[in-house]
This record gives C-alpha cells, structure tokens and sequence, in this order.
C-alpha cells in the first residue's frame, strides 16, 4: 500500500501515468484503512465542476439589501451530498422561464459529473420550487399542479435523461444529515429527534448497563449525536423540551433516577443538586449564537449569507436599533419565518442579549428621523393592522420618516400614496397590498403627520446619505436646478432673470 500508485479517472478515460505514487524513499503513509488521497481529490474535483458550473451563469446572485454587495452561492456540497440552488434573476420572473433555467443548470451539472467519472443518481435526486403567489395580499407557496413542476430530468451517462420527483413545500426530506423542508416548519426534525432518542431508551430496556455506562453513553455520544442540526431546527423552543422531555422521562429509571421527577431538578447542575440533563432549548439557543460569533463579517460565504439573511429581517421588520433586544412578544409578527427570527425568540425568552457592531445597526436618516412603524405603535396600530401596514411599507421602500417626506423635511411626498412599486438605494421584498391595505395606509400616514400632510417640527439636516433617490437637484447657491432621469441622463435649469423670487420660491427654464 506504501508504494500504491493512483491514476486520475474521468469521463474522458483513465490517465496513462499516474498522478503520484509511493516509493522507497518517500512511503505513502496512512493507507491501511483507506485512501487517504481521496479527502483532498474531492474537493480538488468538485472545486473544478463547480467554478465550471459558476463560469456558465448559473448558482444563486443574491444583493444584500442595505450595502447592495452581492453574494454567489451555487451550491452547498458535503462529501457525495450536493444540493443545488437556483434563483430568479428578477422580481416577476414567470415559473415557465424559472424551469427552463433550472432545467438548463442541471444538464450542465450533470454533464460536469460526467466529464469527471460521476453522475446524478436519480434515486437520490428530488426538487423543491419556491415560487410565491399573493392571497388578500399574503404571500403563498405555489403547489406543485399550479407550477407544471413535474419536467425537470436529469442527464444520465447511457444519453438518456431521468425524471426528477418534485417535492411539495411542506414534504420534509433529508439533506446534509439533517430533515428540513423549505416552510422551515419543525416537525420533520422533532419527528426524528425523538425517534432517535427513544431508540437509545428501547436499546436499554433490551441491554441493561451499568449506571456509570448508560451516564457515559448519554454524555459522551448521545448529546452530541442529538445536538447535530440543531441550529438548522427552527421548531419553538417548547416544543424542543417537550420533545427531548419525553425522551428522558422513559430514560431516568436506567440512569438511576425517578421517572416522575421534576423538570427544574432535571436540568439544574450537579452543583445546585439537580441531575445535570440538558436544557435543550437552551442548547439550541447556545448552538445559534455559536454560528455568528465564528462567522459574522466573515470572508467565507457562509459569513456572507448570515449578512444577507440578516440584513433582509432588517428591512423585513422596519426598526432601528438593535432588533434582537427589542420584545419579541410584540414585535415578533413582524418578521417572517426565518433563522433570525427564530434567534430573536429564544433569546427573548432567555432574556439574552445579542448585540452586532454599531455599523451594522439602522438608524436615523436625519436629525429627528424616526421609523416609521415606530410612529404607528405610538398611534395604537398593532396585531394584523401593523402587519398591514408593514406590508405597504415595504411595498413603497421606505424605512423612516426621511424616507416619505420631502427634501424640505416637513410635506409629505405624494408619490407615497401610489399604487406603483416604490424605489430606493435599498432592496426589500417584493409585495403586492390589497386596496384595503392602501386605504389604511393612506389614514396610518395622515394620523402620523397631519390632516394637511405636512411634519412639525420639519426634520433636520442629514445625518447619512439619503435612501431614496432624489429626482431634482440643486447646485450650490441654487445657481442650476438638475433634473434626473432613470437612464442616467440629467436635464438642468437656470433662475429666469425677468422674474423675482417670492416666498413661493423663484421660476427657472
């Protein structure tokens, strides 16, 4: 085995001379309990494949909603385990030229496997399509009949091509050794958890141990065995107790203990008298802090990612300052379904607190500027009337007072009441808000200002650089009045000499 020789196989044939081997005075080392030259020859083929896979466009091109960077993410590989990502190269994006795209991606993918002696097992291979339609303004999966996303094939080596099952959104399946399903919904993980858990209890009953020996497994395998994933599992945190609780309750007679026991003596430490079990909830909450304290403002994509997903349940939400310490109890609804918010329940409960760098903090545009779902709270609007109006908020992208009020910081814009899409230097969801949604907008913006539409005290001077683009411009001394258009192009205008200016401002042409 010192003396192996290995030759590069691919798609194209098996190498005439071999890539390294072993000789007398340089042995090959570690090759008794195998290749030890495969832990580096899979990275070093899939690296290839998938710059390859990149080069010809396809992957994930994600913009970071509030710094615009762009992240690239084709896909997330673990040994033998590749699941593949696609994303719409644009909001409205119809679901046919969606699964063209993808379609395209996969017979690349596949050919790329081939070329290096692989390919896509269709036993193994599944899809989900996230693809979203509005109901009374909500956000909805699309199901599978609706999407026609029953063609997607994968190429196979003989030349023909493999059907490929589409997944429903709420099907759990497993990846990367964990059980998820794109509604992130819990219960395929807890499902298997428990079953894992009283697997080890049924294993007892069968084959008593010893007491220090079942404490020992517990400790030293099964903890660790059942902590994998955790920061992947977004379930409620009662749900977690009651689940792994179930598991200990049939555990505590073989670990010396009465079964009946209460919760609080079970998790408390060995030092306070209690039994030491864990608090999985609190575990769960552990792991998750975990993963931004090793990769936050990291140069690694996963660091990337964090920031993406992070800065999204900023614009999602709508508040300044650091979300994670406000109280989730009553700003909770405001956030989807996602990991920060799930970061944001445990650690409200626990009564942690979670700071990030004051940079990556939203604050004030201007001296007096606040957010305006924080002017709605103070004018009682909350529970669905808040989620209403959030979603008109994101609809016209706006953020803050600064954001819906004129250069002069005291009248209202009244672009702000159109049915048309907003724009801004930042990136927020797509929406689509019912006519009810518009007309409680348009009474939320006049109770939070005035009747006449207008601010006092007017805001102040700049503290940052305005979110949303400014059309007109003025110079220095108000010598030229520029006038901006979307193509980049610009129009301007001097002060008419003939004219004089009044309190109702100057005329130029």
């Amino acid at each position: 085995m010192q003396l192996m020789q290995y030759f590069v196989k691919s798609g194209f044939g098996v190498a005439d001379t071999p890539s390294f081997e072993g000789t007398p005075l340089a042995l090959l080392m570690g090759l008794g309990q195998g290749s030890s030259a495969a832990p580096l020859g899979m990275p070093g083929i899939v690296t290839l494949a998938l710059n390859s896979y990149k080069t010809l466009g396809h992957g994930m091109k994600a913009k970071l909603s509030r710094c615009q960077c762009i992240v690239l993410l084709a896909a997330i590989i673990y040994v033998d385990d590749t699941d593949l990502l696609h994303w719409g190269e644009f909001y409205g994006i119809d679901d046919k030229t969606f699964l063209s795209k993808i379609q395209t991606a996969i017979n690349d993918w596949g050919k790329l496997l081939q070329a290096t002696d692989g390919s896509i097992k269709q036993a193994k291979s599944f899809y989900y399509v996230m693809s979203w339609k509005f109901v009374k303004g909500k956000p909805t999966f699309k199901t599978i009949p609706e999407l026609h996303a029953d063609q997607l094939t994968a190429p196979q080596p003989d030349g023909t091509s493999a059907p490929i099952p589409a997944c429903p959104n709420d099907h759990s399946a497993k990846t990367l050794g964990t059980w998820n399903n794109p509604n992130n919904d819990g219960i395929a993980p807890l499902a298997a958890l428990r079953e894992k858990g009283l697997e080890w209890v049924d294993q007892l009953e069968a084959r008593l141990l010893e007491r220090c020996l079942t404490w020992l497994s517990l400790k030293c395998q099964k903890n660790d065995q059942w902590s994998y994933g955790l920061s992947s599992n977004y379930t409620k945190p009662s749900d977690l107790d009651e689940t792994m609780g179930s598991v200990y309750y049939r555990a505590l007679q073989f670990l010396g203990f009465n079964r009946c026991i209460i919760t609080e003596f079970r998790t408390l430490p060995i030092e306070y008298q209690g039994i030491g079990m864990k608090k999985w909830s609190i575990e769960k909450l552990a792991k998750d802090i975990t993963t931004p304290i090793r990769h936050w403002q990291m140069d690694s994509t996963l660091g990337q990612v964090l920031q993406l997903v992070y800065e999204s349940f900023q614009m999602e939400v709508g508040l300044d300052g650091n979300i994670l310490t406000r109280s989730y109890k009553h700003y909770g609804d405001l956030a989807s379904h996602s990991w920060f918010k799930v970061l944001w329940q445990y650690s409200s409960l626990y009564k942690v607190k979670i700071e990030f760098n004051r940079k990556c903090i939203l604050g004030p545009t201007c001296q007096g500027d606040k957010p305006l779902l924080e002017l709605f709270i103070e004018h009682g609007y909350k529970g669905v009337k808040l989620q209403h109006l959030n979603r008109v908020r994101k609809f016209h992208c706006v953020h803050s007072l600064a954001d819906i009020l004129c250069a002069d910081g005291r009248n209202v814009e009244p672009a702000i009441f159109s049915t048309m899409p907003g724009h801004s230097l930042r990136t927020f969801s797509w929406e689509q808000p019912t006519n009810a949604d518009f007309d409680a907008w348009k009474h939320a913006i006049r109770a939070i200002t005035s009747s006449s539409l207008t601010y006092s005290p007017p805001l102040g001077k700049y503290k940052t650089e305005p979110r949303i683009p400014y059309q007109w411009l003025a110079s220095h001394g108000a010598t030229f009045l520029y006038h901006l258009f979307p193509n980049g192009g610009y129009d301007f205008f001097q002060p008419e000499s003939s004219t004089r200016s009044t309190r109702s401002g100057s005329r130029h042409s």
